[in-house]
Formats: structure tokens, C-alpha cells, sequence
């Protein structure tokens, strides 16, 4: 599937191993509208298959 090659890819590309070896996608979300958030963040908690890092208060970007 799309998916493992995906992160097969990512995996061959990538130092940060212990990223890819947890049993959940983790996910940082920046810069998007709060009613957004709150339906984004309720089906992650319902599939509880994500974790979503909290966004850092200083962002050089």
C-alpha cells in the first residue's frame, strides 16, 4: 500500500528511529482555525491512533 511504502521511505530517509518505531502516528499541528482543531482533535481521541504534540510556544517559521 501507499502507506508502508510511504513509511518505508521515510524510514530509510530519517535519524529519528523513535519516531518510527511507536505504535502511534505522531502529529504536530500548526497554524490551523480552533473549530478545526477541536473536530480534528475529537476523531484522534476517538481513534486513539494519534498523538498530537502539543504546539511550541516559539516558532521560527
Amino acid at each position: 500500500s501507499l502507506f508502508c511504502r510511504s513509511r518505508f521511505h521515510l524510514r530509510e530517509r530519517t535519524s529519528h528511529q523513535a519516531l518510527l518505531n511507536r505504535k502511534r502516528v505522531v502529529m504536530q499541528q500548526v497554524n490551523a482555525r480552533p473549530h478545526i482543531i477541536k473536530k480534528t482533535k475529537d476523531k484522534f481521541d476517538e481513534l486513539d491512533a494519534v498523538e498530537v504534540l502539543q504546539h511550541s510556544a516559539y516558532n521560527p517559521t
